[in-house]
C-alpha cells in the first residue's frame, strides 16, 4: 500500500507541474517554414470570404502552433480548432473526442495504473487516418523537449529502464490503430481533463509538428488558412474531419488586438474582447487561477515567524476593494482553490478587519513603527504594480511601512524560485485542470517548483492522505489540507482572475473555457 500511495504521490505531482521529467532535448530541430504572410494593402483576405463567416477577436498575433511550443491562449485556441486530441473539455467537463470513451483503468502490483483508450475513426485533412502511434510519437516527442513548458505534464507517465545510453521512454504502446496504452506513475483523477490540453494532440512524424507551417497536417474542425501579420489568421472549414456534417462555419476569422483594432464592436467583430465602450456588455469568464501574496520564510525577518502577525497582514486587507476598484471584473479570493477546481472558500475575509489585525499585532508584541516590509513584484507590468500599490495603502493603515520593488522578469523568478525574497512577493498560480490538487500540491515539501517549503508537516500530511481518496471525501480531505495551508498564513490569495468575452446576437454555441480557450466546433451564426 505504501508504495502504491508514493506512486499515486509522483503522479499527482508531475501533473501539477512541481516535478520534472529525465529527458534528453530533441535533437535535429529546425525551424519550421512558415506560411506565406499576406501584407496588408487595400482590402483583406477575410473580407473576400463567402459563406458562413465568424470574426472573433483572437488576442495577440500567434507565433507557434506546435503542440509542444505553444504559449498564448490565442495559440492555444487555434490549436484547440485545428487538432483534436483523446478529450474536449465542454462545459467544465472533459468529454470524449477521438477516445471512444473514458480509459479502461488497470492498478498494476507495482503501484502504476495504466489506462487503455479505444480510438474513434477519424482522418487527417489529407485523408489519411489518425492512429494510436500519431498519439505515441507526439508525446515522446514532447517529453523529450527540454524547451517545451508543458513537459512536465509527462513526469506522471512511467517510463521504461534506460538501457546503455538510451534515454528512457514513455511507457505507451500502440496496440494497432485504434488502441492506444498509457502507463502513469500512479493514479490521477484528472488525467482526463488534462488529455484535453494541445500538449497531448496527435502529431503526424512525416509532416511539420507546427500548425502555422507550410505542409502542417490537421484532424479537427478547422485548418489554417491565410496569415497576415498583425492583423488576422482565418482557420477553414475541414471537409476531412470526422464531424463536418455537423460543422456549421466556413470560416473563422481570427482578429489581432493592436490597440482599439481587432475587439468586438458587435459589427464587424462578432465575437471577444469587447472595445472600452462596450466593456459593460461583456460577460466575465472565471480562468481556474488564483493570485496571491507569498510571505517570506527567511529569518532575516523576525516578525513574520509569528503566525499572529501574518494573520493580521491578511485581516489588513480588502479583497473586495482590490477585485472591484484595483483590478476591476475578477472573484475576491475566499481561499486559495478556486470555484472552478472545485475550491469551496470560506477561509478568508474579503473585507479588512483592522481592529482584529492591530490586536494580533498587539497579541505578538511586535513594534509596529518598527515592522518594514519590501513587496517584490514584476517590473513594467501595470496590474501588478497597481495591487501592490493598493496592499501598500492597506499594509500601512495598519502602520507596516511597505516599500514596493520592481525586478525584471530574469532576478524576479530568481528571488521567487529561491525564496530569498525580503517580505512578500505578488505571484500566481494557474491550474491546468479544475482540480484542488493543481493548487495544492506545489506548496508541498517535496515539491520542485517555486513553492515548495512553504506546506508544514501537517500540511504534507494532509495532501498525502487525500491523494488515495476518491469524490467527496477527496474534496473534503483537500479542503482541509487547504484550510491548513491558509491558517498558516505565508500564503494570502487575494482574488481569481477572469476573462472578459462579448459575442453578438449571430454567434450562437460557441464555448471558451476557464483558460480562454475558445472552441468553434459547433458554432454557428443565427439571423
Amino acid at each position: 500500500m505504501k508504495k502504491r500511495v508514493l506512486s499515486i504521490l509522483l503522479a499527482l505531482l508531475a501533473a501539477s507541474g512541481v516535478l520534472l521529467a529525465g529527458c534528453q532535448k530533441e535533437e535535429g530541430n529546425k525551424a519550421p517554414e512558415q506560411l506565406p504572410v499576406e501584407e496588408q494593402e487595400e482590402a483583406l483576405p477575410s473580407e473576400q470570404l463567402e459563406g458562413e463567416v465568424l470574426v472573433w477577436s483572437m488576442g495577440s498575433q500567434p507565433e507557434s502552433c506546435d503542440p509542444a511550443q505553444y504559449t498564448t491562449a490565442a495559440e492555444a485556441s487555434v490549436l484547440n480548432n485545428v487538432m483534436e486530441g483523446l478529450f474536449r473539455v465542454s462545459k467544465g467537463e472533459a468529454q470524449p473526442a477521438l477516445a471512444q470513451e473514458a480509459g479502461e483503468r488497470t492498478e498494476n502490483q507495482d503501484g502504476t495504473v495504466t489506462y487503455t483508450y479505444r480510438l474513434r475513426a477519424a482522418q487527417w485533412s489529407d485523408g489519411e487516418a489518425v492512429k494510436a502511434g500519431d498519439f505515441v510519437y507526439a508525446w515522446q516527442r514532447a517529453a523529450a523537449q527540454e524547451e517545451n513548458p508543458y513537459r512536465y505534464l509527462f513526469a506522471m507517465i512511467a517510463t521504461t529502464e534506460p538501457e546503455g545510453d538510451e534515454e528512457p521512454k514513455l511507457l505507451l504502446e500502440a496496440q494497432g490503430d485504434d488502441v492506444l496504452q498509457v502507463t502513469l506513475q500512479g493514479d490521477v483523477p484528472y488525467f482526463d481533463q488534462l488529455l484535453a490540453l494541445p500538449a497531448f494532440f496527435p502529431l503526424r512524424e512525416d509532416v511539420p509538428a507546427d500548425a502555422l507551417s507550410r505542409g502542417a497536417l490537421f484532424n479537427g474542425p478547422f485548418t489554417v488558412g491565410e496569415m497576415t501579420k498583425g492583423e488576422e489568421l482565418i482557420l477553414e472549414k475541414n471537409k476531412n474531419y470526422r464531424g463536418a456534417q455537423d460543422v456549421a462555419l466556413d470560416y473563422v476569422v481570427g482578429k489581432v488586438l493592436t490597440g482599439e483594432s481587432g475587439q468586438w464592436d458587435g459589427k464587424k467583430v462578432e465575437l471577444g474582447v469587447p472595445t472600452a465602450e462596450n466593456w459593460s456588455r461583456a460577460s466575465h469568464v472565471e480562468f481556474c487561477s488564483t493570485q496571491y501574496l507569498l510571505l517570506s520564510k527567511t529569518p532575516e525577518i523576525k516578525a513574520l515567524e509569528d503566525p499572529k502577525v501574518r494573520r493580521a497582514l491578511s485581516l489588513a486587507l480588502d479583497r473586495t476593494a482590490l477585485a472591484d476598484e484595483t483590478v476591476g471584473s475578477v472573484t475576491p479570493a475566499l481561499g486559495l482553490v478556486p470555484p472552478c477546481a472545485g475550491g469551496t472558500g470560506g477561509f478568508l475575509k474579503v473585507q479588512a478587519n483592522l481592529e482584529e489585525a492591530k490586536a494580533l499585532l498587539e497579541e505578538a508584541g511586535v513594534a509596529v513603527e518598527e515592522t518594514e516590509l519590501q513587496l517584490l513584484v514584476p517590473k513594467g507590468q501595470e496590474t501588478p504594480k497597481a495591487v501592490a500599490e493598493a496592499v501598500q495603502v492597506m499594509w500601512q493603515e495598519l502602520g507596516v511601512s511597505v516599500t514596493i520593488v520592481e525586478e525584471g522578469p530574469e532576478a524576479y523568478q530568481n528571488l521567487l524560485v529561491s525564496g530569498t525574497f525580503p517580505g512578500a512577493v505578488l505571484t500566481g498560480w494557474y491550474g491546468d485542470a479544475n482540480d484542488p490538487a493543481e493548487f495544492l500540491n506545489p506548496f508541498l515539501s517535496v515539491s520542485q517548483g517555486p513553492f515548495h517549503g512553504y506546506g508544514s508537516i501537517a500540511y504534507n500530511k494532509a495532501v498525502f492522505e487525500a491523494f488515495p481518496k476518491t469524490g467527496e471525501e477527496r474534496l473534503e480531505a483537500m479542503a482541509n489540507a487547504e484550510k491548513i495551508l491558509l491558517e498558516d498564513g505565508y500564503v494570502i490569495p487575494l482574488y481569481h482572475d477572469t476573462v472578459a468575452v462579448a459575442g453578438g446576437e449571430k454567434a450562437q454555441n460557441w464555448e471558451v473555457d476557464n483558460r480562454g480557450v475558445y472552441w468553434f466546433g459547433q458554432a454557428s451564426l443565427g439571423e
